[in-house]
């Protein structure tokens, strides 16, 4: 068993985002627990055009700008020599892994355990099990059930009294003005009224907890 301290919860976070840039996956809300997370995401469909603007801009999130300049330095030396199938051979297989919430989770607990493990010196998976998805309804009143549940997670663990002060959240996020997780309650809520959506979201959290 494990127990993530602070700096893993950050950690965990920053590549949860990064993913979800890279594969073009919205995160709705979520919460990094002690030895568990819950994420809501919006995932694209599958079949979703991606031009080549966007896949080297989601590249560039996921692996620096030095790696992507390389990426791009060798299509134009294949293209000087005629490789144009290599070409879009290699890019339809980054484009495989985009809109893709399997190919998502799976990059999000890879990259995880392999700092974990470098960190402490060790080998292995931290979660052994695969991940469980449910198909949720994107309605507010389905989607509000979920979201509450998630956010609510520290506060059933007896950890705060109120969600928003657990940092590692989406709620948390919101309320500290973060645009993505604004966003994410926005879609949550079905409003673009960024103080309704706060104080709805806020009012049923708290009936709830």
């Amino acid at each position: 068993s494990f127990r993530l301290d602070d700096i893993e919860k950050t950690t965990f976070e920053n590549i949860m985002n990064k993913q979800a840039l890279f594969c073009g996956i919205s995160i709705l809300t979520y919460i990094v627990m002690g030895n568990h997370f819950h994420i809501i995401v919006r995932v694209p469909p599958l079949n979703a055009k991606i031009n080549i603007k966007t896949l080297i801009f989601r590249y560039r999130t996921l692996y620096g700008t030095d790696k992507t300049s390389e990426l791009i330095k060798k299509w134009k030396i294949w293209k000087k020599k005629g490789m144009n199938k290599e070409i879009i051979e290699e890019q339809n297989t980054i484009k495989r892994r985009m809109h893709n919430i399997s190919s998502f989770m799976k990059e999000v607990k890879q990259g995880f355990s392999k700092y974990y493990n470098k960190r402490y010196l060790r080998k292995g998976t931290l979660w052994e099990e695969r991940f469980k998805s449910v198909i949720v309804e994107d309605k507010k009143e389905v989607l509000t059930i979920s979201a509450i549940y998630t956010d609510l997670n520290s506060v059933r663990a007896g950890i705060v009294k109120d969600p928003r002060t657990y940092q590692w959240s989406g709620i948390a996020k919101a309320y500290s003005g973060n645009q993505t997780a604004l966003e994410g309650i926005l879609h949550i809520m079905k409003t673009n009224n960024t103080s309704q959506a706060l104080q709805e979201y806020c009012a049923l959290t708290a009936r709830k907890g």
